[in-house]
Order: structure tokens, then C-alpha cells, then sequence
């Protein structure tokens, strides 16, 4: 996952580094493989495009977030929400809120996580996938997922007789790392400490704002 925070200022001294250092460019390649911890996890976009996942826990994460427009200094990005002392609420900001479920990517053959709104109905993806996880051999599908431009959701599926191997074995490594607390799913928003949050320009001049009301 990138960093989306406001860009840190550099030190002589860092520059100095910066401008004497050289890496290999394998290494470069090996970074941009693993991630910067190495165990980064992604978000799963569902859009227009069919995305085709496989379904191997119920087991998800609640979390609260804003999002944070994209400015000078800010690409942007979700943030999770810090409750009752939260910059973005106090700033009048929209919070949603999510349930995290971690899914295996078919076309990638990765470990990824879908962010899912808790809006029930049909067509809400929370609703659809409730059903599919209802199933007894959910395990066993390949789930392709739509959504409609009105942000309606079309799941069908069709059932296999054995997940290959490789695919076995990224989950496998998935549920392991995240037993042991190598992971965690709901680090896919970032969170944002509160002063990092309230140099965010839109938070900044509202929050200015509220306290001269």
C-alpha cells in the first residue's frame, strides 16, 4: 500500500545520503514485490469490470473511516476514523461503516480484502456475499462479482472440484500470518495519527470554523 500522508520534508544530511546511495535495481524489484513491511495487504475493487474471488472465511473486520479528498499534499485516501476525539468527525467530515473480509483474488492468486459497506438489501454486496457464504461447499466457488454503474451487485458462481495448490497455499499462509499477528486486515485503511489528520486541508479549515461558532 502507498503512504498517502503528507510528504515528510528531507534533512541536509538525508540528502547528502540520498545523493551519494545507490541500490541495485533487483533490490528495487524485490521492494516493490513484498511491499515496504513485506506483508502489505490490498483492497479488492469491485467495479464494472467482472472480478472473480473464492470465499474461505466468514470472519470479518468492523472499521470506521473517512475519506479524505485529495489536496496539495494529500493523495486521496481512506483514513480510520478515531472515535470521539477524531479530527474528521469533529470536522463535520461523512464516516462510513465497513466490515473487511478477506478474500482470495482469482485472477491474481492473492489474499486481498474486499471493503464492504454495511447497507443490507439486494443487490448490496453485504447481503449477496451473506447468501454465498451461506452456501455448505462456498470453499469450492469461483464467485464472479459486478457491479452496475448504479452500484448494484451481480454475483453468480460456479463450483470446482479442488483449489489448486498455489492457491491452497497462499491462504494457508494468509491465515497464519494473521494468527500470529504478522497481519492485520484492517491495516488495508490507513490510519492516520490525529495530527497527521488535521493538516489535512479540509479538516484544517473546518475545524477552524467550528471553533469560532
Amino acid at each position: 500500500m502507498p503512504n498517502l500522508s503528507k510528504p515528510s520534508v528531507a534533512t541536509e544530511d538525508e540528502n547528502e545520503t540520498t545523493a551519494s546511495s545507490t541500490i541495485s535495481l533487483f533490490d528495487a524489484i524485490a521492494e516493490t514485490e513484498t511491499g515496504v513491511d513485506g506483508d502489505a495487504l490490498e483492497i479488492i475493487r469491485i467495479g464494472t469490470d467482472a472480478n472473480f474471488i473464492s470465499l474461505f472465511t466468514h470472519d470479518v473486520v468492523p472499521v470506521s473511516a473517512h475519506y479524505l479528498e485529495a489536496t496539495d499534499d494529500w493523495s486521496g485516501t481512506y483514513a480510520q476514523c478515531h472515535g470521539d476525539v477524531c479530527p474528521a468527525c469533529q470536522a463535520g467530515l461523512s464516516k462510513t461503516e465497513y466490515v473487511l473480509l478477506p478474500v482470495l483474488d482469482r485472477l491474481e492468486g492473492q489474499v486481498k480484502v474486499l471493503r464492504i459497506t454495511r447497507q443490507k438489501g439486494p443487490g448490496k454486496l453485504l447481503t449477496e456475499l451473506g447468501q454465498v457464504l451461506a452456501m455448505p461447499d462456498r470453499d469450492r466457488l469461483v464467485v464472479r462479482i459486478v457491479r452496475s454503474r448504479n452500484y448494484v451487485h451481480q454475483l453468480t458462481f460456479e463450483s470446482e472440484t479442488d483449489l489448486d495448490p498455489a492457491l491452497a497455499d497462499a491462504v494457508r499462509a494468509f491465515t497464519e500470518k494473521v494468527e500470529k499477528g504478522v497481519l492485520h486486515v484492517k491495516n488495508v485503511i490507513p490510519q492516520y495519527s490525529i495530527e497527521e489528520m488535521v493538516t489535512h486541508d479540509k479538516i484544517a479549515k473546518r475545524l477552524l470554523l467550528v471553533r469560532k461558532a
